[in-house]
This record gives structure tokens, sequence and C-alpha cells, in this order.
């Protein structure tokens, strides 16, 4: 890549189509066949590489970590090949958030944006419900409270394995992954007025808590399911209320596109403002 221009002043309209006639000269040929100029430019590093184990000047430049007076700052503009900034989301948040008037452009990301952290926790909706219908289908009905108080997860998983070894990892990974979704969010909640000393979930925790039961230690699983929906609700609800047309990101809501007649779920095609939802219910 050959010297980019030198920084100068431009004074007149004469100097300023002298510089770009010249800046377009110095760029035209880098842009003409960017395969090319990207390759001629590794070519370049690894040859600086070479010359200087410890670093090299072009890596230095672009990382920032080069020291530089303000003569090599003028003839060189190493500012126009500096690394602008780390890509993450907060960058991209801090970005939307600049401009107010992109909330009307872009009405989904500013729910979305309102609700990303709580949205975090959804992931523990599935498995908190899929391991808690395994220990319906298992225990419902047939276990005394007593004896559910007393036998634990572990045990569960024992004698419902009945020494199959793929059994036994299927139904101890549903259990893990409940474990994990229950103990992130039960701090969390606040329904039901539970006491501050929640319970976490452990091996030898009692199957008791993993049954759905809107009174003693049934409550906690009651308060998590809730506090999850809620988020859910929550978030649709907000989303609905962005009129349709006016966000292409909703495009797909505005036809109906769902299977509906699930024996497992209700469904409700379409909301107030005409959006094509799926709605639906835990069965019990």
């Amino acid at each position: 890549m050959e010297k980019p221009l030198s920084n100068q002043r431009v004074t007149t309209s004469a100097e300023r189509e002298k510089w770009e006639t010249e800046f377009n000269d110095y760029i035209t040929p880098q842009i003409k066949n960017i395969n090319e100029t990207a390759t001629n430019y590794r070519k370049k590093l690894s040859e600086a590489r070479n010359k200087n184990q410890k670093g090299n000047l072009i890596e230095s430049e672009i990382n920032q970590t080069l020291v530089m007076d303000q003569r090599y700052r003028s003839e060189n503009l190493p500012n126009l090949w500096r690394t602008i900034g780390m890509i993450s989301f907060n960058s991209f948040r801090a970005y939307y958030m600049s401009d107010t008037t992109r909330n009307n452009d872009y009405p989904f990301l500013s729910v979305f944006l309102k609700y990303t952290q709580e949205l975090e926790l959804l992931e523990h909706l599935l498995p908190i419900v899929k391991f808690v219908q395994i220990l319906h289908s298992k225990l419902g009905y047939q276990l005394a409270r007593q004896t559910a108080g007393e036998m634990t997860f572990r045990k569960f998983i024992e004698l419902n394995s009945g020494g199959n070894k793929e059994i036994f990892n299927s139904l101890k990974t549903a259990f893990d992954d409940f474990k994990l979704g229950w103990n992130t969010v039960i701090s969390l909640v606040d329904r039901y007025q539970l006491p501050d000393n929640k319970p976490t979930i452990k091996d030898d925790s009692p199957v008791v808590l993993g049954l759905v039961e809107q009174k003693d230690s049934g409550i906690y699983l009651c308060a998590i399911l809730y506090h999850l929906v809620n988020i859910q609700n929550k978030f649709l609800q907000e989303v609905i209320e962005i009129p349709p047309g006016t966000c292409k990101s909703l495009k797909f809501l505005d036809e109906p596109s769902f299977g509906f007649g699930s024996s497992i779920s209700k469904t409700k095609p379409e909301t107030p403002n005409g959006y094509c939802l799926q709605s639906m219910y835990l069965d019990q």
C-alpha cells in the first residue's frame, strides 16, 4: 500500500480540488480490486511480522499501541486506519439510544432493548416446564405428599431409570437444566410474598418442589413459572401495540403461519390490532 496523503490545511477552492484529485488517485487503485488489496495488505503484514517478531509497525498503528508524535500524525494520518471501537451489544444499544428518532424508525428494537435482560431468563422456561411434566407423568396422583417430601431428585432419577444408562442420562440432563433454571430465577421472584430464604435446588432436594401446587412447597414453582410467563407476556403486549405496517420486523405476524389445532395449546389467531399470534397455555 502506497504512502497515504500527508495532512495539510486547505484554504482555497483550488487547493481543495487539488487535494481531492490526489486523494482520488490514491484511493481508486486500492478499491478497484478489493481482494487484491487485501492480499497485498496481508503480505505486508506477514513481511513486517517476519522482520520483527516482537511486533510490527502496521499492527501497532491499527491497535493504537504505537508511540506517535505530532509530525508522524500529520504525515501518515494513522487515525484513518485505527480501530474505531469494539463491536458489542452495549455499543449497539448506545448507538441506537443516541438518536431518539430511531424509536419511531425501529419500534421493535426499542421494545427489545427495554426487556433484553429479562428476556434472557426465558431460556429457562422450557427446561423447567419439561422436567415438571416428567415429574407429573411419573408421580402425579401416585405419590403421597409426605413421600414426595422425603424422596429426593436423585432418588427419583435412579428409580425411574431402571438401571438403563441412556434413560438415566436423559433424566439427569433434564434435571440439571431444571435446576439451573430454578436457581437462576428464584432470587428474582417476588410473587406470593415468598420468604427471603428461598430454596435452591440440589440433587438431594425433595421432589415436592417440582410439583405444581399453589400452596406449601409448590408455591415456589408456581411463582417461578408466573415470573417467566409474565416477562414474556409483557414483552409481547408491548410488541403487539406497535401499529401494523410501521415495523418491517413484524411483517411476518401480519398473516397466520402457525400450526393451529395442536393438542397441547389453544390459539388466538388475531390480536385487536390485527397481528396473528399463537397463545399457549400450560395444560396440567
